[in-house]
């Protein structure tokens, strides 16, 4: 578990406490910190006045990418200028590259697959999103130490994580409501 709030919503399932140990996140944050904005967008081929929201993840059920993707036609109605990147591979890429194309938003969706600049990718992003469309799901406390180790001012998408009681002190949080867009399944 990356949580002991994770290892608490295991247990409260029925898994035994025997098979489970919390091992938090290790990053360095030399690298992380030395990403470089101007390479990171380069390496996305954006105009300078593009915004990048940002989300490395594995492309899997419980993150929200539907929820992102479903919400962005009503981003994109006040800020044209946005694009979405997904860092991150998984058994949802096809279905989320479909999606993305149904609703004809393919143009303003980037699916970057593994990635091994992500310093920079960080530093590129003007929002960092952090999606769980199950709410009792954990997984999003490392992207948010990897974003607070960028010196980020963090800015999530969706409610309430569970595991974010566990983020260092001195984070700030935003958070831009797309539960309206989670709750029909892909």
């Amino acid at each position: 578990c990356v949580s002991q709030a994770v290892a608490q919503t295991c247990l409260a399932a029925g898994m035994s406490q025997s098979l489970l140990r919390v091992v938090h996140d290790g990053i360095d944050p030399i690298q992380i910190q030395g990403g470089d904005r101007t390479v990171g967008r380069r390496s996305l081929g954006l105009q300078d006045n593009e915004h990048l929201i940002l989300i490395i993840a594995k492309l899997t059920d419980c993150k929200g990418h539907v929820c992102l993707l479903r919400a962005l036609p009503a981003i994109l109605e006040s800020q044209s200028h946005v694009t979405v990147a997904f860092a991150g591979e998984g058994e949802l890429r096809a279905t989320l590259q479909a999606e993305a194309g149904r609703l004809d938003i393919a143009h303003k969706v980037r699916f970057l697959g593994y990635r091994r600049d992500v310093p920079d990718l960080l530093h590129a992003a003007d929002l960092r999103a952090h999606l769980l469309a199950d709410r009792q799901a954990g997984g999003v406390v490392s992207s948010t130490v990897d974003a607070q180790a960028a010196g980020e001012l963090l800015q999530g998408l969706a409610g309430p994580v569970t595991g974010h009681a566990q983020v260092p002190l001195g984070v700030q949080r935003r958070d831009v409501r797309v539960d309206d867009h989670c709750h029909v399944p892909v």
